[in-house]
């Protein structure tokens, strides 16, 4: 079996824009298959917000946030760090963003995030916000 130069050529050729053309179709799916999923997400922040909000604009009570220290304690436990240990995990709260120091009592999340107690208390009780400042993962319900 004997192929001339012209006819591996070809196949080459076709090979390559076989190839292409697979990428490309690859590329415009995930494309539209994420642009997609943005426009749905984008809508059912649009309906959050809807929610959240009444009609004259004002944060209705219902997104107060009444809720007890000790039910806190028992949703996100106080950690004391300890004075000689080395802290392994994330090195400043995200919300002052001041560094963890020895001897500091911290307060572990649901979703493993790690805050200044009084910071974290500040964020969910003052602020009425029920989700992690880091990941948006909910904390309070």
């Amino acid at each position: 079996m004997e192929y001339s130069t012209n006819s591996l050529i070809a196949t080459g050729s076709s090979v390559i824009a076989l190839l292409l053309l697979i990428f490309f179709f690859l590329y415009f799916y995930c494309r539209r298959y994420y642009l997609r999923l943005n426009e749905l997400r984008r809508r059912a922040t649009a309906d959050q917000a809807g929610q959240i909000f009444s009609n004259n604009g004002s944060v209705m009570d219902e997104l107060s946030v009444q809720i007890t220290d000790a039910e806190l304690n028992k949703i996100m436990p106080a950690l004391f760090f300890p004075p000689k240990q080395k802290f392994k995990g994330e090195p400043a709260c995200s919300i002052c963003l001041v560094d963890f120091k020895a001897g500091e009592t911290l307060r572990l999340t649901k979703c493993k995030h790690i805050f200044h107690v009084s910071c974290i208390d500040e964020w969910i009780i003052t602020s009425r916000k029920k989700k992690c400042p880091n990941c948006n993962m909910v904390i309070v319900k």
